[in-house]
């Protein structure tokens, strides 16, 4: 994490630094929990031996759920799409 790089680079301690970006390095952990579930989710709807019916069902619940967590968290959403978009076009 940036914060995280900065604190250590301005000579705050570890321990110091880690406090500081506690509530970023929560986001980004429940983020990549997020990421994990639905990937888990989407990989085991188009394995699964699924009737059409459920399939399509299961598909509809992935999406609301996803859009869900979308809307909750829209600002870390566009606050690592930045960082991200960020990243990419500086290096």
């Amino acid at each position: 994490m940036k914060e995280l790089e900065g604190y250590s680079r301005q000579g705050m301690a570890p321990h110091d630094a880690w406090n500081q970006s506690a509530v970023q390095l929560i986001k980004a952990a429940q983020a990549h929990a997020r990421y994990l579930v639905a990937d888990c989710f989407v990989r085991s709807v188009k394995e699964g031996k699924f009737s059409g019916p459920v399939r399509s069902i299961l598909n509809e619940l992935c999406e609301f759920l996803l859009i869900y967590w979308l809307v909750e968290r829209s600002g870390d959403f566009f606050m690592v799409r930045s960082t991200l978009l960020g990243q990419i076009f500086c290096t």
